[in-house]
């Protein structure tokens, strides 16, 4: 329920997959990232934002059949040749880095419907981000005294899991957790952890209708730097067409109350809610993927 790409692989290369080995399938791409100007979405990165390109090395066997379900063993290698940011004060160099990530997606799926996915990854230097471009990592301060920036340091661990399943024709829940630490390679400030959970049940009154229950809760620390929580819980009767968890396009209201620590008054959306430490959303959206 935490929308974001916690390993996002977009990029320009190439590379084989779907190879036959044993009981179980291999990939491997060679990738050069997305260039600088753009982010994996299509979006324009601002300009003088800390995002590089790098090579990356993509390594996967798959469909593992273990613990009833199917395991995805997966291995990284990332290059960055180094690069500068100009800031209003100073230039900031990024030193060049190679680095590694490991990690593990297991899923299991459901009689009834739905799965069960859990994920293990840890990453270092260049590959710390689980990306296919470089990005500043959560916390880094640019331009705060320090004129060189040391990819090398960079470290990750996350852990993840995302369950969805069809409880009955009527209910469908989904629940999502992430435990993620994160090692930004300053002298100060360097550590930042974050905990996440979310519960969302949704009720079929009909083929069409439903009226999903979303509560969340986040809590985020960092070394010598503000900590606190966030705790939202979301109403929303919508429009789908079928009786299923993510059942896409859905056309929803929703009504959102959030809540938050003292510590980030003035940081959440503050032209909405300026020097508030609680705050009400309501809308209306269209979602849909494919």
């Amino acid at each position: 329920m935490n929308d974001y790409w916690y390993r996002d692989m977009s990029g320009f290369g190439g590379g084989i997959e779907d190879v036959r080995l044993g009981n179980s399938m291999f990939a491997l791409a060679l990738l050069g990232g997305s260039v600088d100007e753009l982010r994996s979405d299509g979006r324009v990165v601002p300009e003088n934002e800390f995002v590089f390109n790098k090579f990356t090395a993509d390594v996967r066997v798959y469909d593992l059949p273990v613990l009833h379900g199917r395991l995805a063993l997966i291995g990284t290698l990332s290059g960055f040749d180094g690069d500068s940011l100009e800031t209003i004060d100073e230039t900031i160099e990024v030193k060049d880095s190679g680095g590694w990530a490991l990690g593990f997606m297991q899923k299991y799926r459901f009689k009834s419907g739905g799965y069960n996915q859990f994920v293990g990854f840890y990453g270092t230097g260049a590959a710390e981000n689980l990306k296919a471009v470089m990005t500043q990592p959560t916390g880094l301060d640019i331009g705060n005294g320090e004129d060189v920036v040391n990819v090398d340091k960079f470290r990750r661990l996350l852990l993840l899991n995302d369950l969805v399943i069809e409880l009955s024709s009527r209910v469908s829940l989904q629940w999502t957790a992430v435990y993620r630490r994160l090692n930004n390679g300053q002298n100060t400030k360097e550590e930042v952890t974050w905990y996440s959970t979310g519960l969302r049940p949704t009720y079929h009154f009909g083929r069409n209708f439903n009226i999903e229950l979303e509560a969340g809760w986040d809590y985020t620390e960092q070394k010598d730097a503000d900590s606190g929580h966030l705790f939202k819980i979301t109403v929303a009767p919508q429009i789908s067409p079928a009786m299923e968890a993510l059942s896409r396009p859905a056309l929803r209201a929703f009504f959102t109350y959030a809540k938050w620590s003292d510590a980030f008054v003035g940081q959440v959306a503050p032209q909405s809610f300026g020097m508030d430490s609680q705050g009400i959303s309501a809308g209306i959206q269209l979602e849909t993927w494919w």
